[in-house]
């Protein structure tokens, strides 16, 4: 289940789109379990953390695997995290 947050920085120069950060819980047996972060089409959405396994990776590694209920931070524009939520599901 994702959480959908407030967004995270307003609008500027350096951020023409707003932005919003995502905290997603990856269900058991989701598409990507014991599969690299690198494996999830991300459309752009950067993961900021990894919490799970016993353990928070801030900026995780490409090959991180992902395991049942660990929980991705995701940031970027609203439209791309709804894309990579709805993959997580």
């Amino acid at each position: 289940m994702c959480t959908r947050s407030t967004p995270c920085t307003p609008p500027t120069q350096k951020t023409p789109t707003p932005t919003a950060c995502t905290r997603c819980a990856c269900p058991p047996g989701n598409a990507y379990r014991g599969r690299p972060l690198s494996a999830l089409p991300r459309d752009g959405v950067v993961i900021t953390a990894l919490v799970g396994q016993g353990q928070r990776r801030l900026q995780p590694a490409a090959d991180t695997c992902i395991e049942d209920d660990d929980t991705l931070v995701l940031f970027d524009p609203p439209a791309a995290l709804a894309r990579a939520e709805a993959r997580l599901q």
